[in-house]
């Protein structure tokens, strides 16, 4: 009896498991899936509480490079109405999480600057202070803009996501987006980038090359799960002989961290050279990668990659997936 293709994911399943579309995509095509969580997520939200409840008039727009950068921007937003369902009278800790920002009396085009607070007129606003729903989203892949659209926050805090065009596939592609639109008013304000400790600097660094004023806030860090070898180890020993074994990396960061332990199980990936000159089969070994950023890392590392996923999803994945295999 031939073996289903394996598939080893690097990252975290929906929990329960039946509802993750990664386990229900490749369940669908006869794969047998199987999670390696990488990173361990920890959420600093207290400076973005503050920049969300001061409202949206500051802002150009908003930039989230990651899905996690959403839910971090959630997370503030219903802490804020926690807040406000306190006594008002309590004194909020004001954040000390360090963002990239330089203050300036008279801030320079081409800082990284917190800009001043200016009101204008095509603001809505709440209780005086001008919401988010006019300030426009802009995201790296789709899944960060569904986060705000299906979250369980008040409407006047959710930037606007109306404009689907305003989400690119990746880094690359958002980035000609954000410096073609013209300012919502006579001049750019300042835009807002939630990002993660270890998010690309391509975005920022475009937008301040351009003239743009910048202010990132680093809502969330991750680090390497510290079970993450014994996970890879054990999913590789349970592997068959023979077939074929996808590994599908999802971002540069978490690649980062696969590697080296991969790198310990070497031999595995110079089978498939030997076997086949020796005129044996063998366990294939191919990769998948999410997005271009993430294929041109691994590349980078010295890794070909067979399949490329343009759509951040498990569809996109899929049809990458499939597509390889008819070439």
């Amino acid at each position: 009896m031939t073996s289903p293709t394996q598939i080893i994911l690097f990252k975290t399943p929906t929990e329960p498991l039946g509802w993750d579309p990664y386990h229900i995509a490749f369940a669908e095509i006869g794969y047998e899936a199987r999670f390696v969580s990488v990173l361990k997520e920890t959420f600093r939200i207290h400076e973005l509480k503050g920049i969300i409840a001061a409202g949206g008039g500051d802002w150009e727009g908003v930039v989230m490079m990651s899905r996690r950068g959403a839910e971090g921007w959630v997370k503030a937003a219903k802490a804020i109405t926690e807040d406000d369902g306190q006594s008002s009278g309590d004194n909020r800790r004001r954040d000390v999480s360090p963002s990239r920002v330089i203050r300036s009396d008279k801030p320079r085009l081409g800082e990284l600057v917190c800009s001043r607070t200016s009101f204008s007129s095509r603001f809505v606003t709440f209780a005086g202070i001008p919401d988010w729903s006019s300030i426009p989203l802009y995201t790296v892949g789709t899944s960060a803009r569904d986060v705000i659209i299906n979250a369980t926050i008040p409407p006047r805090s959710k930037p606007d996501t109306s404009d689907s065009p305003l989400s690119a596939k990746s880094v690359s592609a958002l980035t000609p987006i954000l410096l073609n639109i013209p300012p919502g008013d006579k001049s750019y304000k300042p835009y807002l980038v939630i990002r993660g400790d270890k998010s690309l600097d391509e975005i920022p660094s475009a937008l301040v090359r351009a003239g743009r004023v910048v202010r990132e806030v680093t809502v969330y860090e991750t680090v390497e799960d510290p079970e993450l070898g014994q996970r890879i180890d054990g999913s590789f020993e349970s592997l068959p002989d023979k077939g074929t074994v996808w590994l599908a990396f999802f971002s540069p960061s978490s690649a980062r961290m696969i590697l080296p332990h991969l790198r310990r199980l070497g031999d595995m990936f110079r089978m498939n050279d030997i076997a086949t000159a020796a005129g044996q089969p063998s366990l294939q070994v191919r990769v998948a990668a999410i997005g271009e950023t993430t294929r041109t890392f691994l590349k980078g590392e010295g890794m070909g990659v067979d399949a490329i996923a343009e759509e951040p999803s498990a569809e996109g994945l899929v049809k990458a997936m499939n597509q390889a295999h008819e070439r």
